[in-house]
């Protein structure tokens, strides 16, 4: 078992409670025509907590962090803390507006640098993505043939296949509407 793999566990289990907690705020909702602020901003955190562990899942997954390399240099670090550090504070600041018990001016303040730093954590996932794609095609390209080439194929195929997925990931809700 990998460290990513209780990365993604992790998400997977904030995703089930975050759907949980959404079951419950709707159910009140229906019941009792009203839900406690304290409701709201349970679901809105926990949701950005999914999110936010989605994002670093991604991130790290384009950087190849356990899948082509075992450790991050310096610098790649750093962008990670930062971004996803960033993205994770505003959102759970932006998680605690819930309609009438704080400014607008904050709230639209908190909205606006969310999707921010959103859009900067996906400009990296594209750009960290194509990066080691072009470092798995270098490999295969200047590497003598060897048994051990066959599995940098395979990787190389993975990424693309990840790249084409996280691309519809970005287009589909475009698409739609």
């Amino acid at each position: 078992v990998k460290p990513i793999h209780f990365l993604f566990l992790a998400t997977m289990m904030t995703a089930v409670l975050t759907y949980a907690f959404y079951y419950v705020y709707l159910n009140n909702l229906n019941e009792y025509g009203e839900v406690a602020n304290s409701m709201t901003i349970l679901v809105q955190a926990t949701d950005h907590i999914y999110s936010t562990l989605f994002l670093a899942s991604m991130l790290l997954v384009s950087f190849g962090w356990t899948i082509s390399r075992t450790f991050l240099p310096e610098k790649e670090k750093t962008f990670t803390y930062f971004a996803i550090g960033t993205y994770l504070f505003v959102g759970l600041c932006h998680s605690t507006c819930v309609s009438g018990t704080q400014g607008g001016t904050q709230c639209d303040f908190f909205n606006v640098f969310t999707y921010v730093m959103k859009t900067i954590i996906l400009l990296g996932i594209v750009v960290a993505m194509n990066f080691s794609i072009t470092q798995l095609r270098t490999i295969i390209l200047h590497s003598p043939w060897i048994q051990n080439i066959l599995f940098q194929y395979a990787r190389a195929k993975q990424f693309n296949n990840f790249r084409a997925t996280f691309l519809a990931y970005l287009i589909l809700p475009t698409v739609i509407l």
